[in-house]
């Protein structure tokens, strides 16, 4: 089964444990895991953000 690139995400929450499993690579668990850490990595790296004033 594949799904268009945008839709993965909201697609796969409707995914059984298996087919999510078939799909991604890792269980559900383990993504969500992942899935937080980048999030977190993501905001850390993007805080500051905008230009510099002069």
């Amino acid at each position: 089964m594949r799904l268009p690139a945008k839709q993965n995400y909201e697609a796969s929450k409707q995914l059984t444990d298996t087919r999510f499993k078939r799909l991604v690579g890792v269980q559900r668990t383990t993504f969500e895991e992942m899935l937080a850490v980048l999030k977190t990595a993501y905001q850390l790296k993007h805080a500051k953000g905008g230009r510099k004033p002069k």
